[in-house]
């Protein structure tokens, strides 16, 4: 056989340049995919060796997440369960002048009065912790009253609350003193409960009103 039949003789498909592209493809795609897999490898183990041993969770290893985390929402939800968690709640002494009672409640982050002049019928005022700008107290024999002095945009209004048991007065300026003083000194409380909280603003507050 000449060489002239040699070189005639028909390539494969194996041999085509189409083939060789799609060859080439297949083997870029399957670098790209060892690469991504070999980077996520690395990349956890840097966090394994950064965290505690006892605090990882196999899921967190092999999907990057740990069953256990807490999604938005459940975050979202216990946050407004602790916000509302309240730290003192007032009522009036119904008397001729006040024959309804009105209703002051402190949580963790306002204070909220709501006043009542006839039945179904009543006022709600929500005031932000950091808008209260004073609070006074005056009491006599029995009864006291509270002044809030509040921010209103630019200007400052005032609501006293009349009618309250001598105590009642007495433990309600205290508490609000010592959420304003906890407040303006960025103490975090976040992590307090409510028991450990509603002692220690007392005690903030307590020499602010005899």
């Amino acid at each position: 056989m000449d060489n002239n039949t040699t070189l005639n003789q028909p390539k494969s498909a194996f041999d085509s340049p189409s083939r060789r592209v799609t060859t080439y493809n297949v083997l870029m795609q399957q670098s790209r995919k060892l690469g991504k897999i070999a980077t996520h490898a690395v990349t956890l183990t840097k966090q394994f060796l950064r965290t505690e041993t006892s605090a990882l969770h196999p899921d967190t290893l092999l999907f990057g997440f740990s069953p256990n985390q807490p999604s938005e929402a459940s975050r979202l939800s216990s946050f407004t369960e602790r916000t509302h968690e309240v730290l003192a709640s007032v009522k009036t002494f119904p008397l001729p002048q006040n024959i309804f009672p009105d209703t002051i409640i402190l949580d963790r982050a306002k204070l909220t009065i709501t006043t009542r002049s006839f039945f179904w019928d009543h006022k709600t005022i929500s005031v932000h912790i950091e808008d209260i700008l004073n609070v006074e107290c005056s009491t006599g024999p029995f009864f006291g009253s509270i002044t809030v002095s509040i921010r209103i945009m630019n200007s400052t209004d005032h609501y006293t609350i009349d009618c309250l048991w001598k105590r009642d007065a007495i433990y309600l300026k205290n508490i609000i003193e010592g959420c304003m003083i906890a407040h303006r000194n960025n103490l975090e409380t976040s992590n307090m409960d409510s028991t450990t909280l509603r002692d220690a603003l007392l005690e903030l507050g307590k020499d602010s009103c005899i």
